[in-house]
């Protein structure tokens, strides 16, 4: 994620810890907060502090191992994709 130079319009972190980790030290995030749910179980974060953080108030779906069906994942980038 450091390596990233163009700002993405959200970011997908597949898997609780992962998630914890690419937000803290791949984006360099201290605080985040809670916006929604982009389905059951599944939230959204808008990262928000951090004297490194890497593109801050983009979506940040955090996107637990252990949620959601074989289709899941692509229905959330579509939903993020088209809205």
């Amino acid at each position: 994620m450091q390596a990233v130079a163009t700002c993405p319009r959200f970011i997908i972190a597949k898997g609780g810890i992962t998630s914890q980790v690419v937000a803290q030290h791949g984006l360099g995030a201290d605080g985040a907060r809670a916006i929604g749910q982009i389905q059951p179980g599944v939230p959204v974060w808008r990262l928000e502090s951090g004297p490194r953080l890497r593109f801050p108030g983009i979506p940040y779906v955090v996107f637990p191992g252990n949620v959601g069906g074989p289709d899941s994942l692509a229905d959330a980038v579509n939903r993020l994709m088209a809205g």
